[in-house]
């Protein structure tokens, strides 16, 4: 090529072309061309719009009493909010909105819709629009509605007589409550079907407490709100509802067995066993209470960014936390509890416990994360020295 004649500024021009033009013969490219083609590379979102609408990306499923709100809490110092727009922790979509046949197709349009409708915008779009006034956007959107984790499908025997399925009854008359079979919930099989074909996407966190302190600060707090949180659990003192509870549970000849709510509340095992036949193993991490407030909190955040694939600012969480107000109660061991209700306590829990451990040793080999664990997946004794000396 001839350059002759031309002003010297194209002349210069040409001869970048020409070197570029060179370069890619030998499949190699120009550093200018690279470093643009890198600058102009976006960043993947972890964000999970379906529709234009930004979905729940995380499940905070509970249990209720295990410090879920302090979780919570730390979540939205770290950016991810609540998809209650309201502002509020809990959202209760499902228990509240919920139709009692969704298997219906109809009915479960008019869910879907109404879902949908109290999503907020995918901010991608919002950022190409220019819209939401120019405030940062979270990169995604969790929901923490703590009784999401028991809204399954009841023990036969048992029905939703009280807060078994939080919200539930609120929207029910007393003839659907006392007409209910104890089948009518199922959120992890609803949350599927809501999500169709990006169902495996996101990820179910579960807080963990040991059973009888859990039900101890759920007895507590229902009392000091007028039974709003366990209307099962009402009576004069807490070991006086802990054994009316306990004789139900026991049942009685020709009798099956009979669950109060507060009691359900803490059967986790049989939950978690109804949320992975709806999802994955992998797509749950498991918290022990204790390891979460008196543990390694980084660890615990930067596991779960990984799998959030969300970059998350965890040391923030070194700063000292807002006080979170909770209801006073004695220590457990000051409640004086009867040696044979005690006992009583210990053979349900015995069982229900050795359920929960053989459902995470099977899901720990499948996937499943669990917050602080050394040992190795799928051993039981490892998986109860782990659970029983942090929840």
């Amino acid at each position: 090529m001839s350059f002759h004649g031309l002003p010297k500024v194209w002349f210069l021009i040409l001869a970048c072309l020409q070197m570029n033009s060179a370069a890619l013969e030998f499949g190699h490219r120009a550093p200018s061309a690279l470093k643009f083609r890198q600058r102009a590379r976006p960043r993947e979102s972890p964000r999970l719009c379906i529709a234009g609408k930004l979905y729940p990306q995380l499940w905070v499923l509970g249990a209720q009493k295990c410090s879920t709100t302090l979780f919570a809490k730390d979540l939205d110092t770290l950016g991810i909010r609540s998809d209650d727009r309201s502002g509020r922790k809990e959202l209760h979509f499902l228990d509240l909105w919920r139709p009692d046949d969704h298997s219906n197709r109809q009915v479960f349009k008019a869910l879907q819709s109404a879902w949908i409708e109290q999503l907020p915008d995918c901010p991608q779009a919002l950022e190409l629009t220019g819209g939401n006034g120019g405030k940062a956007q979270p990169e995604i959107i969790a929901d923490f509605t703590p009784s999401n984790l028991r809204s399954v499908p009841l023990p036969l025997g048992t029905r939703p007589t009280g807060m078994h399925w939080g919200k539930w009854a609120d929207k029910r008359s007393a003839e659907a409550i006392q007409q209910a079979t104890g089948q009518e919930m199922n959120s992890p099989a609803l949350i599927k079907q809501l999500y169709g074909s990006e169902a495996s996407k996101p990820t179910f966190v579960i807080l963990l407490r040991e059973p009888l302190a859990r039900m101890q600060s759920n007895w507590y707090h229902s009392a000091a709100i007028q039974w709003r949180s366990c209307t099962d659990c009402k009576a004069r003192s807490f070991q006086e509802a802990l054994l009316k509870t306990l004789k139900k549970a026991q049942g009685s000849p020709g009798s099956p067995p009979s669950y109060d709510d507060w009691l359900w509340t803490s059967m986790y095992g049989r939950q978690m066993k109804e949320w992975m036949l709806s999802f994955e193993p992998r797509q749950f991490y498991v918290i022990p209470m204790y390891a979460y407030i008196k543990g390694d909190r980084l660890e615990i955040c930067r596991e779960l960014s990984t799998r959030l694939s969300l970059e998350m600012p965890c040391e923030m969480l070194l700063r000292p936390r807002e006080m979170i107000l909770k209801t006073e109660h004695p220590d457990l061991q000051g409640e004086m509890i009867e040696a044979s209700t005690l006992a009583g306590y210990e053979e349900i829990f015995r069982e229900e416990n050795e359920v929960l451990l053989k459902l995470l040793a099977r899901a720990s080999q499948a996937g499943a994360g669990m917050a602080g664990y050394r040992g190795e997946p799928g051993n039981v004794e490892a998986i109860r020295s782990w659970l029983f000396s942090n929840w």
